[in-house]
């Protein structure tokens, strides 16, 4: 029997439920007695924090630079973080990875729908052994959005998210070891497809 996937990205546009499916899908796999390390991106480490300001922020930020701080915390993520989990035995979700960059930073400067840039400046990063794109239309994401609350992030835009919608649809196919769920199912049925396809093997 093969073995599991050991790194697992879940994605989406904001609103898709990737935060709710990670803890969900974590906590099936706890029960089921498997060791899982959750985490998100922008990671809680230093050069995240400085993303997440930004995220909230109402003043003007390059998206160039922006880019190359995802890019910058993703490795420091996975050195920091991310590794050593994986070496000490844990399965390791994130709320998001690459896919993110790709689709986002990639819609904002106009790059190719195979990344570009954006794909070079992430070229070290560790490919995730399965990402979950988790699909919903980006009427029913805005929705979810009002519904919880928070502050109004720089990328809230709906124009922008219907793009994105279309931008991660794309890149399903170029992503590697990316499958897509139906994210306007019933939550449940979401994590029971994520998690059909982490312990298929």
């Amino acid at each position: 029997m093969a073995s599991l996937p050991r790194f697992i990205a879940i994605e989406g546009i904001d609103g898709a439920g990737t935060s709710t499916q990670c803890a969900k899908v974590a906590d099936a796999l706890r029960a089921a007695g498997h060791a899982v390390h959750t985490t998100r991106e922008p990671s809680d480490n230093p050069i995240g924090l400085v993303i997440r300001h930004a995220l909230t922020s109402a003043g003007r930020f390059d998206e160039k630079a922006m880019a190359l701080l995802f890019a910058a915390d993703r490795l420091d993520h996975m050195s920091r973080e991310i590794e050593p989990a994986i070496q000490e035995g844990a399965i390791v979700l994130t709320d998001r990875y690459v896919m993110s960059s790709l689709a986002y930073q990639a819609e904002l400067l106009g790059e190719p729908e195979n990344g570009g840039w954006i794909a070079t400046i992430n070229r070290y990063a560790r490919h995730a052994d399965l990402t979950c794109f988790v699909d919903v239309d980006a009427g029913t994401a805005l929705e979810r959005r009002t519904q919880r609350g928070g502050p109004a992030e720089r990328y809230d835009d709906h124009p922008l998210q219907e793009r994105l919608v279309r931008r991660y649809r794309a890149l399903q196919a170029l992503v590697p070891k990316c499958v897509r769920i139906d994210g306007s199912a019933a939550l449940d049925k979401v994590t029971q497809a994520i998690l059909s396809h982490i312990l298929r093997n």
